[in-house]
């Protein structure tokens, strides 16, 4: 799987939360020749592009021990025909920030590490825009030295508790909130127009582990 384009690079503080939701699309985007900007997909466009955008979660190791922390790799696909820009997992996303990208989790309860506290909301820009080629992947959670997004606290908070199966499901969500939500709604003003036209996707998919 690979990852071409752009995103973001420092962030400041974060507030991480969780929430749910389900699935249509609405909208989308491709890249405008020769700019940075996006040029609106027509609406006869959007069931192609629907069906393009997905989702896989893959456990990180298959022999799983109470006290383990859960490991989990997502990719976003494009298997459409054209590019396609997403954005990733930025401070705020598993709350009200838009696009919302959460785990939710079903089984026994995990052993969840309690850290207060939230800090400035660092306003999304264009380079947290990742283009994603045809028949490309990127990963919504990734740090690469030059590109960072935010971790899943759902994972990276816990361990599990209990043996038992536990089923992960991952939701990624572009769709807008009806009215902006106070202080997470913060975009740099060169990136309205690239986050109005983000590609309008529900996304979920699932990862079941076994606990001994």
């Amino acid at each position: 799987m690979t990852l071409r384009g752009r995103c973001f690079g420092t962030i400041r503080l974060f507030a991480c939360f969780l929430g749910t939701v389900a699935g249509t699309l609405s909208g989308a985007a491709t890249p405008g020749p020769g700019s940075v900007g996006l040029a609106t997909v027509p609406p006869d466009d959007a069931g192609a592009i629907a069906s393009a955008i997905t989702c896989d979660v893959l456990p990180g190791r298959e022999i799983w021990h109470v006290g383990d922390r859960p490991l989990l790799q997502v990719r976003l696909h494009n298997r459409g025909d054209a590019a396609v820009h997403l954005v990733g997992a930025v401070n705020g996303a598993e709350f009200e920030r838009y696009p919302r990208v959460y785990f939710t989790v079903e089984g026994p309860p995990l052993e969840r590490k309690i850290e207060g506290g939230c800090g400035d909301v660092t306003p999304i820009r264009i380079h947290d825009f990742i283009e994603v080629l045809p028949g490309d992947s990127f990963d919504p959670y990734m740090v690469d030295g030059t590109r960072f997004f935010f971790p899943s606290q759902t994972l990276h908070r816990s361990r599990f508790g209990a043996s038992g199966t536990y089923i992960f499901t991952f939701h990624y969500d572009s769709h807008p909130p009806p009215s902006p939500p106070g202080p997470l709604w913060v975009v740099e003003p060169d990136a309205v127009t690239m986050l109005e036209q983000l590609p309008r996707v529900r996304l979920s998919c699932s990862a079941r582990i076994i606990v001994e």
